[in-house]
C-alpha cells in the first residue's frame, strides 16, 4: 500500500501530531492513516523518539451499578429535567457510564441532552476526541454526539471528511 508521506522527512508539526495522537491512545494504524504513513513508519519514529510504550495488560476496575443507583438513574431520566452530565454528577458516575447504562436499559436519549453545535468549527481537541471515541473505544455516533455536543449528522460528516 502506498502512503502519501512515505519516505518524506518528518516535520515538527507531524512529530507533534504523532506524540499527541499516541498519548491519546490512538492505535498505530489509525495514526498512520491520519499522518499518511505506514504503521511501521509510525512505530519506528516512536522508537527513535523513545516514546514507544511496552504492552502491559491494564486491569479495568469495574464498578457495578447497585439497584439503588439504577433506580435513581431511571428516576432522573424519567423526570426529563436533567442532562446526561447532571445525571453523572448526581449518580457519581462518568458521562460515558451514564450513556452506556441508558443504552443498556434501552432508554432513549432525549434530544434536549444534545446541545446542537453543528455550525461551529471543530477544534483540534474535538477532532482528536472524535477519532479516539470512534476508533479506539468504538462509541456509536449517537454517544459521541452527546459527549461532544454535536448532532449525529455532524459526527458522520466529520468522520467522512477526515477519512
Amino acid at each position: 500500500m502506498y502512503y502519501e508521506n512515505s519516505y518524506k522527512q518528518w516535520s515538527n508539526e507531524d512529530e507533534n501530531k504523532l506524540i499527541e495522537h499516541y498519548n491519546l491512545g490512538i492505535t498505530l494504524e489509525q495514526i498512520g492513516l491520519l499522518l499518511k504513513r505506514s504503521k511501521i513508519s509510525i512505530r519506528s519514529k516512536l522508537k527513535r523518539m523513545n516514546l514507544l510504550k511496552t504492552k502491559k495488560i491494564k486491569k479495568k476496575l469495574i464498578k457495578y451499578w447497585s439497584d439503588q443507583e439504577i433506580r435513581q438513574l431511571v428516576k432522573l431520566h424519567g423526570s426529563k429535567k436533567f442532562t446526561v452530565k447532571e445525571m453523572a454528577i448526581i449518580c457519581g458516575k462518568s458521562i460515558q457510564a451514564i450513556i452506556y447504562k441508558l443504552s443498556q436499559m434501552k432508554l432513549n436519549m432525549p434530544k434536549k441532552y444534545i446541545a446542537l453545535r453543528s455550525y461551529s468549527n471543530w477544534s483540534d481537541y474535538e477532532i482528536d476526541k472524535l477519532v479516539k471515541l470512534k476508533y479506539v473505544y468504538n462509541y456509536s455516533t449517537d454517544e459521541i454526539g452527546i459527549i461532544l455536543s454535536r448532532t449525529k449528522n455532524a459526527i458522520e460528516m466529520k468522520l467522512k471528511n477526515l477519512f
